[in-house]
C-alpha cells in the first residue's frame, strides 16, 4: 500500500472528526500534528465555500481515462482507490486555502534591484537592491505590518497604525513618508514628512521631517537632512556617520562583487557616497579619500591600507 495515500486518508478523516487528535499524532508523529493542527486552526477562523471532494476527483479520474486510451495506463488508474482521490483532495484543498488566506506575502530585490509597488490601502513602497519585505494580505486592514530587511523607502496612506518590524527595532506611523535600512546590528530610520516612531531596545524615539536616527553596533546616532527623499532611489547612495561594513555591504549588494575588508575596521564611521550605476567609479569615489588601496579582480574587491 503507498504510505502517501495512507498519509492522506489519515489526514482526511481527521479533517472530518473521524479520527482523534491523539491517533493522528500517533501516526504522523508530534512535529507534523503541530503543523498540521496550526492550519486547521487557522482555516477554522474563515468559512470555506462547499467543496465536494470526491465529486470532483471523480470527474477528473473519468477525464484522465477518456485521455489515456491505452490499456495499461488505464489498468493503473483503476488501481488507485477511490478513497484516496477524496483524500488527497481534502489535503490538497486544505493546503491551499492555508496558502491563500495566511501565507505572507513576500517580496525581494536581486543585486543592483529596485521595485517599487502599492501595498493593499495603495501605500507606496520602493525595494533597493537585495532587500526582502512580507506581509499578510488577509490581515492588513486591520493589522498593517511589513516585515524588512534591507531597505525600503516608504509613502504610507492615513489609516490604522502601519508598522515597520526589524530583527533590531521597529518603526510605527500613520500617514506618513519615511525611509528604513536594516541589517545585522544595524537600523537607520529618515523621516521626510509627518511623524515617525522609533521603537528599540525598550526605548521610544520620535522623529519629524527631516530627522534622522541610526542605531550601529550598539551607539546611536542623530542629524537632520535637507532632502524630500531618500537619495538612493535616484541612483545616489549617500552615507553620514555609517560604520564602513554597511556601506561594504551595499557596494556588494548593488554590484553582485565580494570584498575582502579583514586588513582594515569595518566599524569605523564614515560619511560617503557613490553613484550605484558604476562599479570602478564607485570603488574610487568611497576608497579614495579613505586612503585605501584595492584591487578588483573576477568581482572580487581585496582591501588595504596605504
Amino acid at each position: 500500500m503507498n504510505t502517501k495515500f495512507m498519509d492522506d486518508n489519515y489526514l482526511a478523516k481527521w479533517l472530518n472528526a473521524e479520527i482523534t487528535d491523539e491517533v493522528l499524532k500517533s501516526y504522523v508523529g508530534e512535529a507534523d500534528f503541530k503543523i498540521y493542527y496550526k492550519i486547521k486552526k487557522d482555516l477554522e477562523r474563515f468559512e470555506s465555500p462547499k467543496f465536494d471532494t470526491e465529486a470532483q476527483f471523480k470527474r477528473l479520474k473519468s477525464k484522465i481515462q477518456l485521455a489515456n486510451a491505452h490499456k495499461q495506463t488505464a489498468r493503473v488508474i483503476k488501481l488507485i482507490p477511490t478513497w484516496a482521490y477524496s483524500a488527497a483532495a481534502s489535503v490538497a484543498l486544505l493546503l491551499a486555502a492555508y496558502l491563500f488566506f495566511f501565507a505572507d506575502t513576500t517580496l525581494s530585490t536581486n543585486f543592483g534591484e529596485q521595485t517599487a509597488f502599492n501595498l493593499l490601502d495603495g501605500s507606496y513602497v520602493k525595494l533597493n537592491s537585495k532587500s526582502t519585505l512580507s506581509y499578510n494580505k488577509r490581515n492588513w486592514t486591520n493589522d498593517r505590518v511589513i516585515n524588512l530587511n534591507g531597505e525600503a523607502y516608504f509613502e504610507v496612506e492615513h489609516g490604522k497604525t502601519f508598522t515597520v518590524t526589524t530583527k533590531i527595532g521597529n518603526v510605527r506611523v500613520l500617514g506618513t513618508h519615511f525611509n528604513v535600512k536594516t541589517g545585522a546590528n544595524y537600523l537607520n530610520v529618515t523621516c521626510f514628512e509627518g511623524k515617525v516612531e522609533v521603537l528599540i531596545n525598550n526605548k521610544k524615539i520620535i522623529l519629524t521631517p527631516g530627522q534622522t536616527y541610526q542605531f550601529a553596533e550598539n551607539t546611536e546616532f542623530n542629524w537632520t537632512v535637507e532632502l524630500a527623499n531618500p537619495t538612493w532611489i535616484n541612483g545616489l547612495n549617500t552615507y553620514q556617520n555609517t560604520p564602513l561594513f554597511v556601506i561594504l555591504n551595499d557596494l556588494e549588494s548593488q554590484f553582485k562583487i565580494k570584498i575582502d575588508a579583514s586588513k582594515i575596521d569595518k566599524n569605523a564611521l564614515l560619511n560617503a557616497s557613490f553613484e550605484n550605476n558604476d562599479l570602478n567609479m564607485a570603488l574610487k569615489t568611497i576608497f579614495v579619500p579613505l586612503n585605501f588601496d584595492y584591487q578588483l579582480k573576477n568581482n572580487k574587491v581585496i582591501l588595504a591600507k596605504k
